[in-house]
């Protein structure tokens, strides 16, 4: 009888725990996908996890503060998100006034100069 009681409580857990993962799941693939629509946030990568009844830490890089912005905006409108971790980043200027990733020419020599 004792058996039979553990593999029920066993069971009971393990379809609660699995309910568990699977609404992270969807929450994390449901604020990807809005991401992923939005305009301002559609060109950007982003690694979403989900903590807890409903938090969510959001990582990647967008293209200027407005698009930072609106990474926590389009995240809060998913149902089910309670709150957001923006953890995104913009690209810093260098010293010559231009983005880090901005690819410069250079030029090439040649053989002899």
């Amino acid at each position: 009888m004792r058996t039979v009681a553990f593999l029920a409580v066993f069971t009971l857990l393990l379809l609660a725990s699995s309910c568990d993962v699977y609404k992270s799941w969807k929450l994390e693939n449901d604020v990807k996908g809005a991401l992923a629509k939005d305009n301002r946030t559609a060109m950007s990568d982003f690694e979403v996890s989900v903590a807890g009844d409903g938090v969510i830490t959001i990582t990647g890089e967008v293209d200027n503060n407005e698009h930072l912005d609106a990474v926590t905006l389009i995240a809060k409108a998913v149902p089910g998100v309670k709150q957001v971790i923006n953890n995104c980043t913009t690209p810093e200027p260098a010293s010559n006034g231009m983005l880090d990733d901005t690819v410069t020419p250079s030029v090439a020599t040649g053989g002899a100069l």
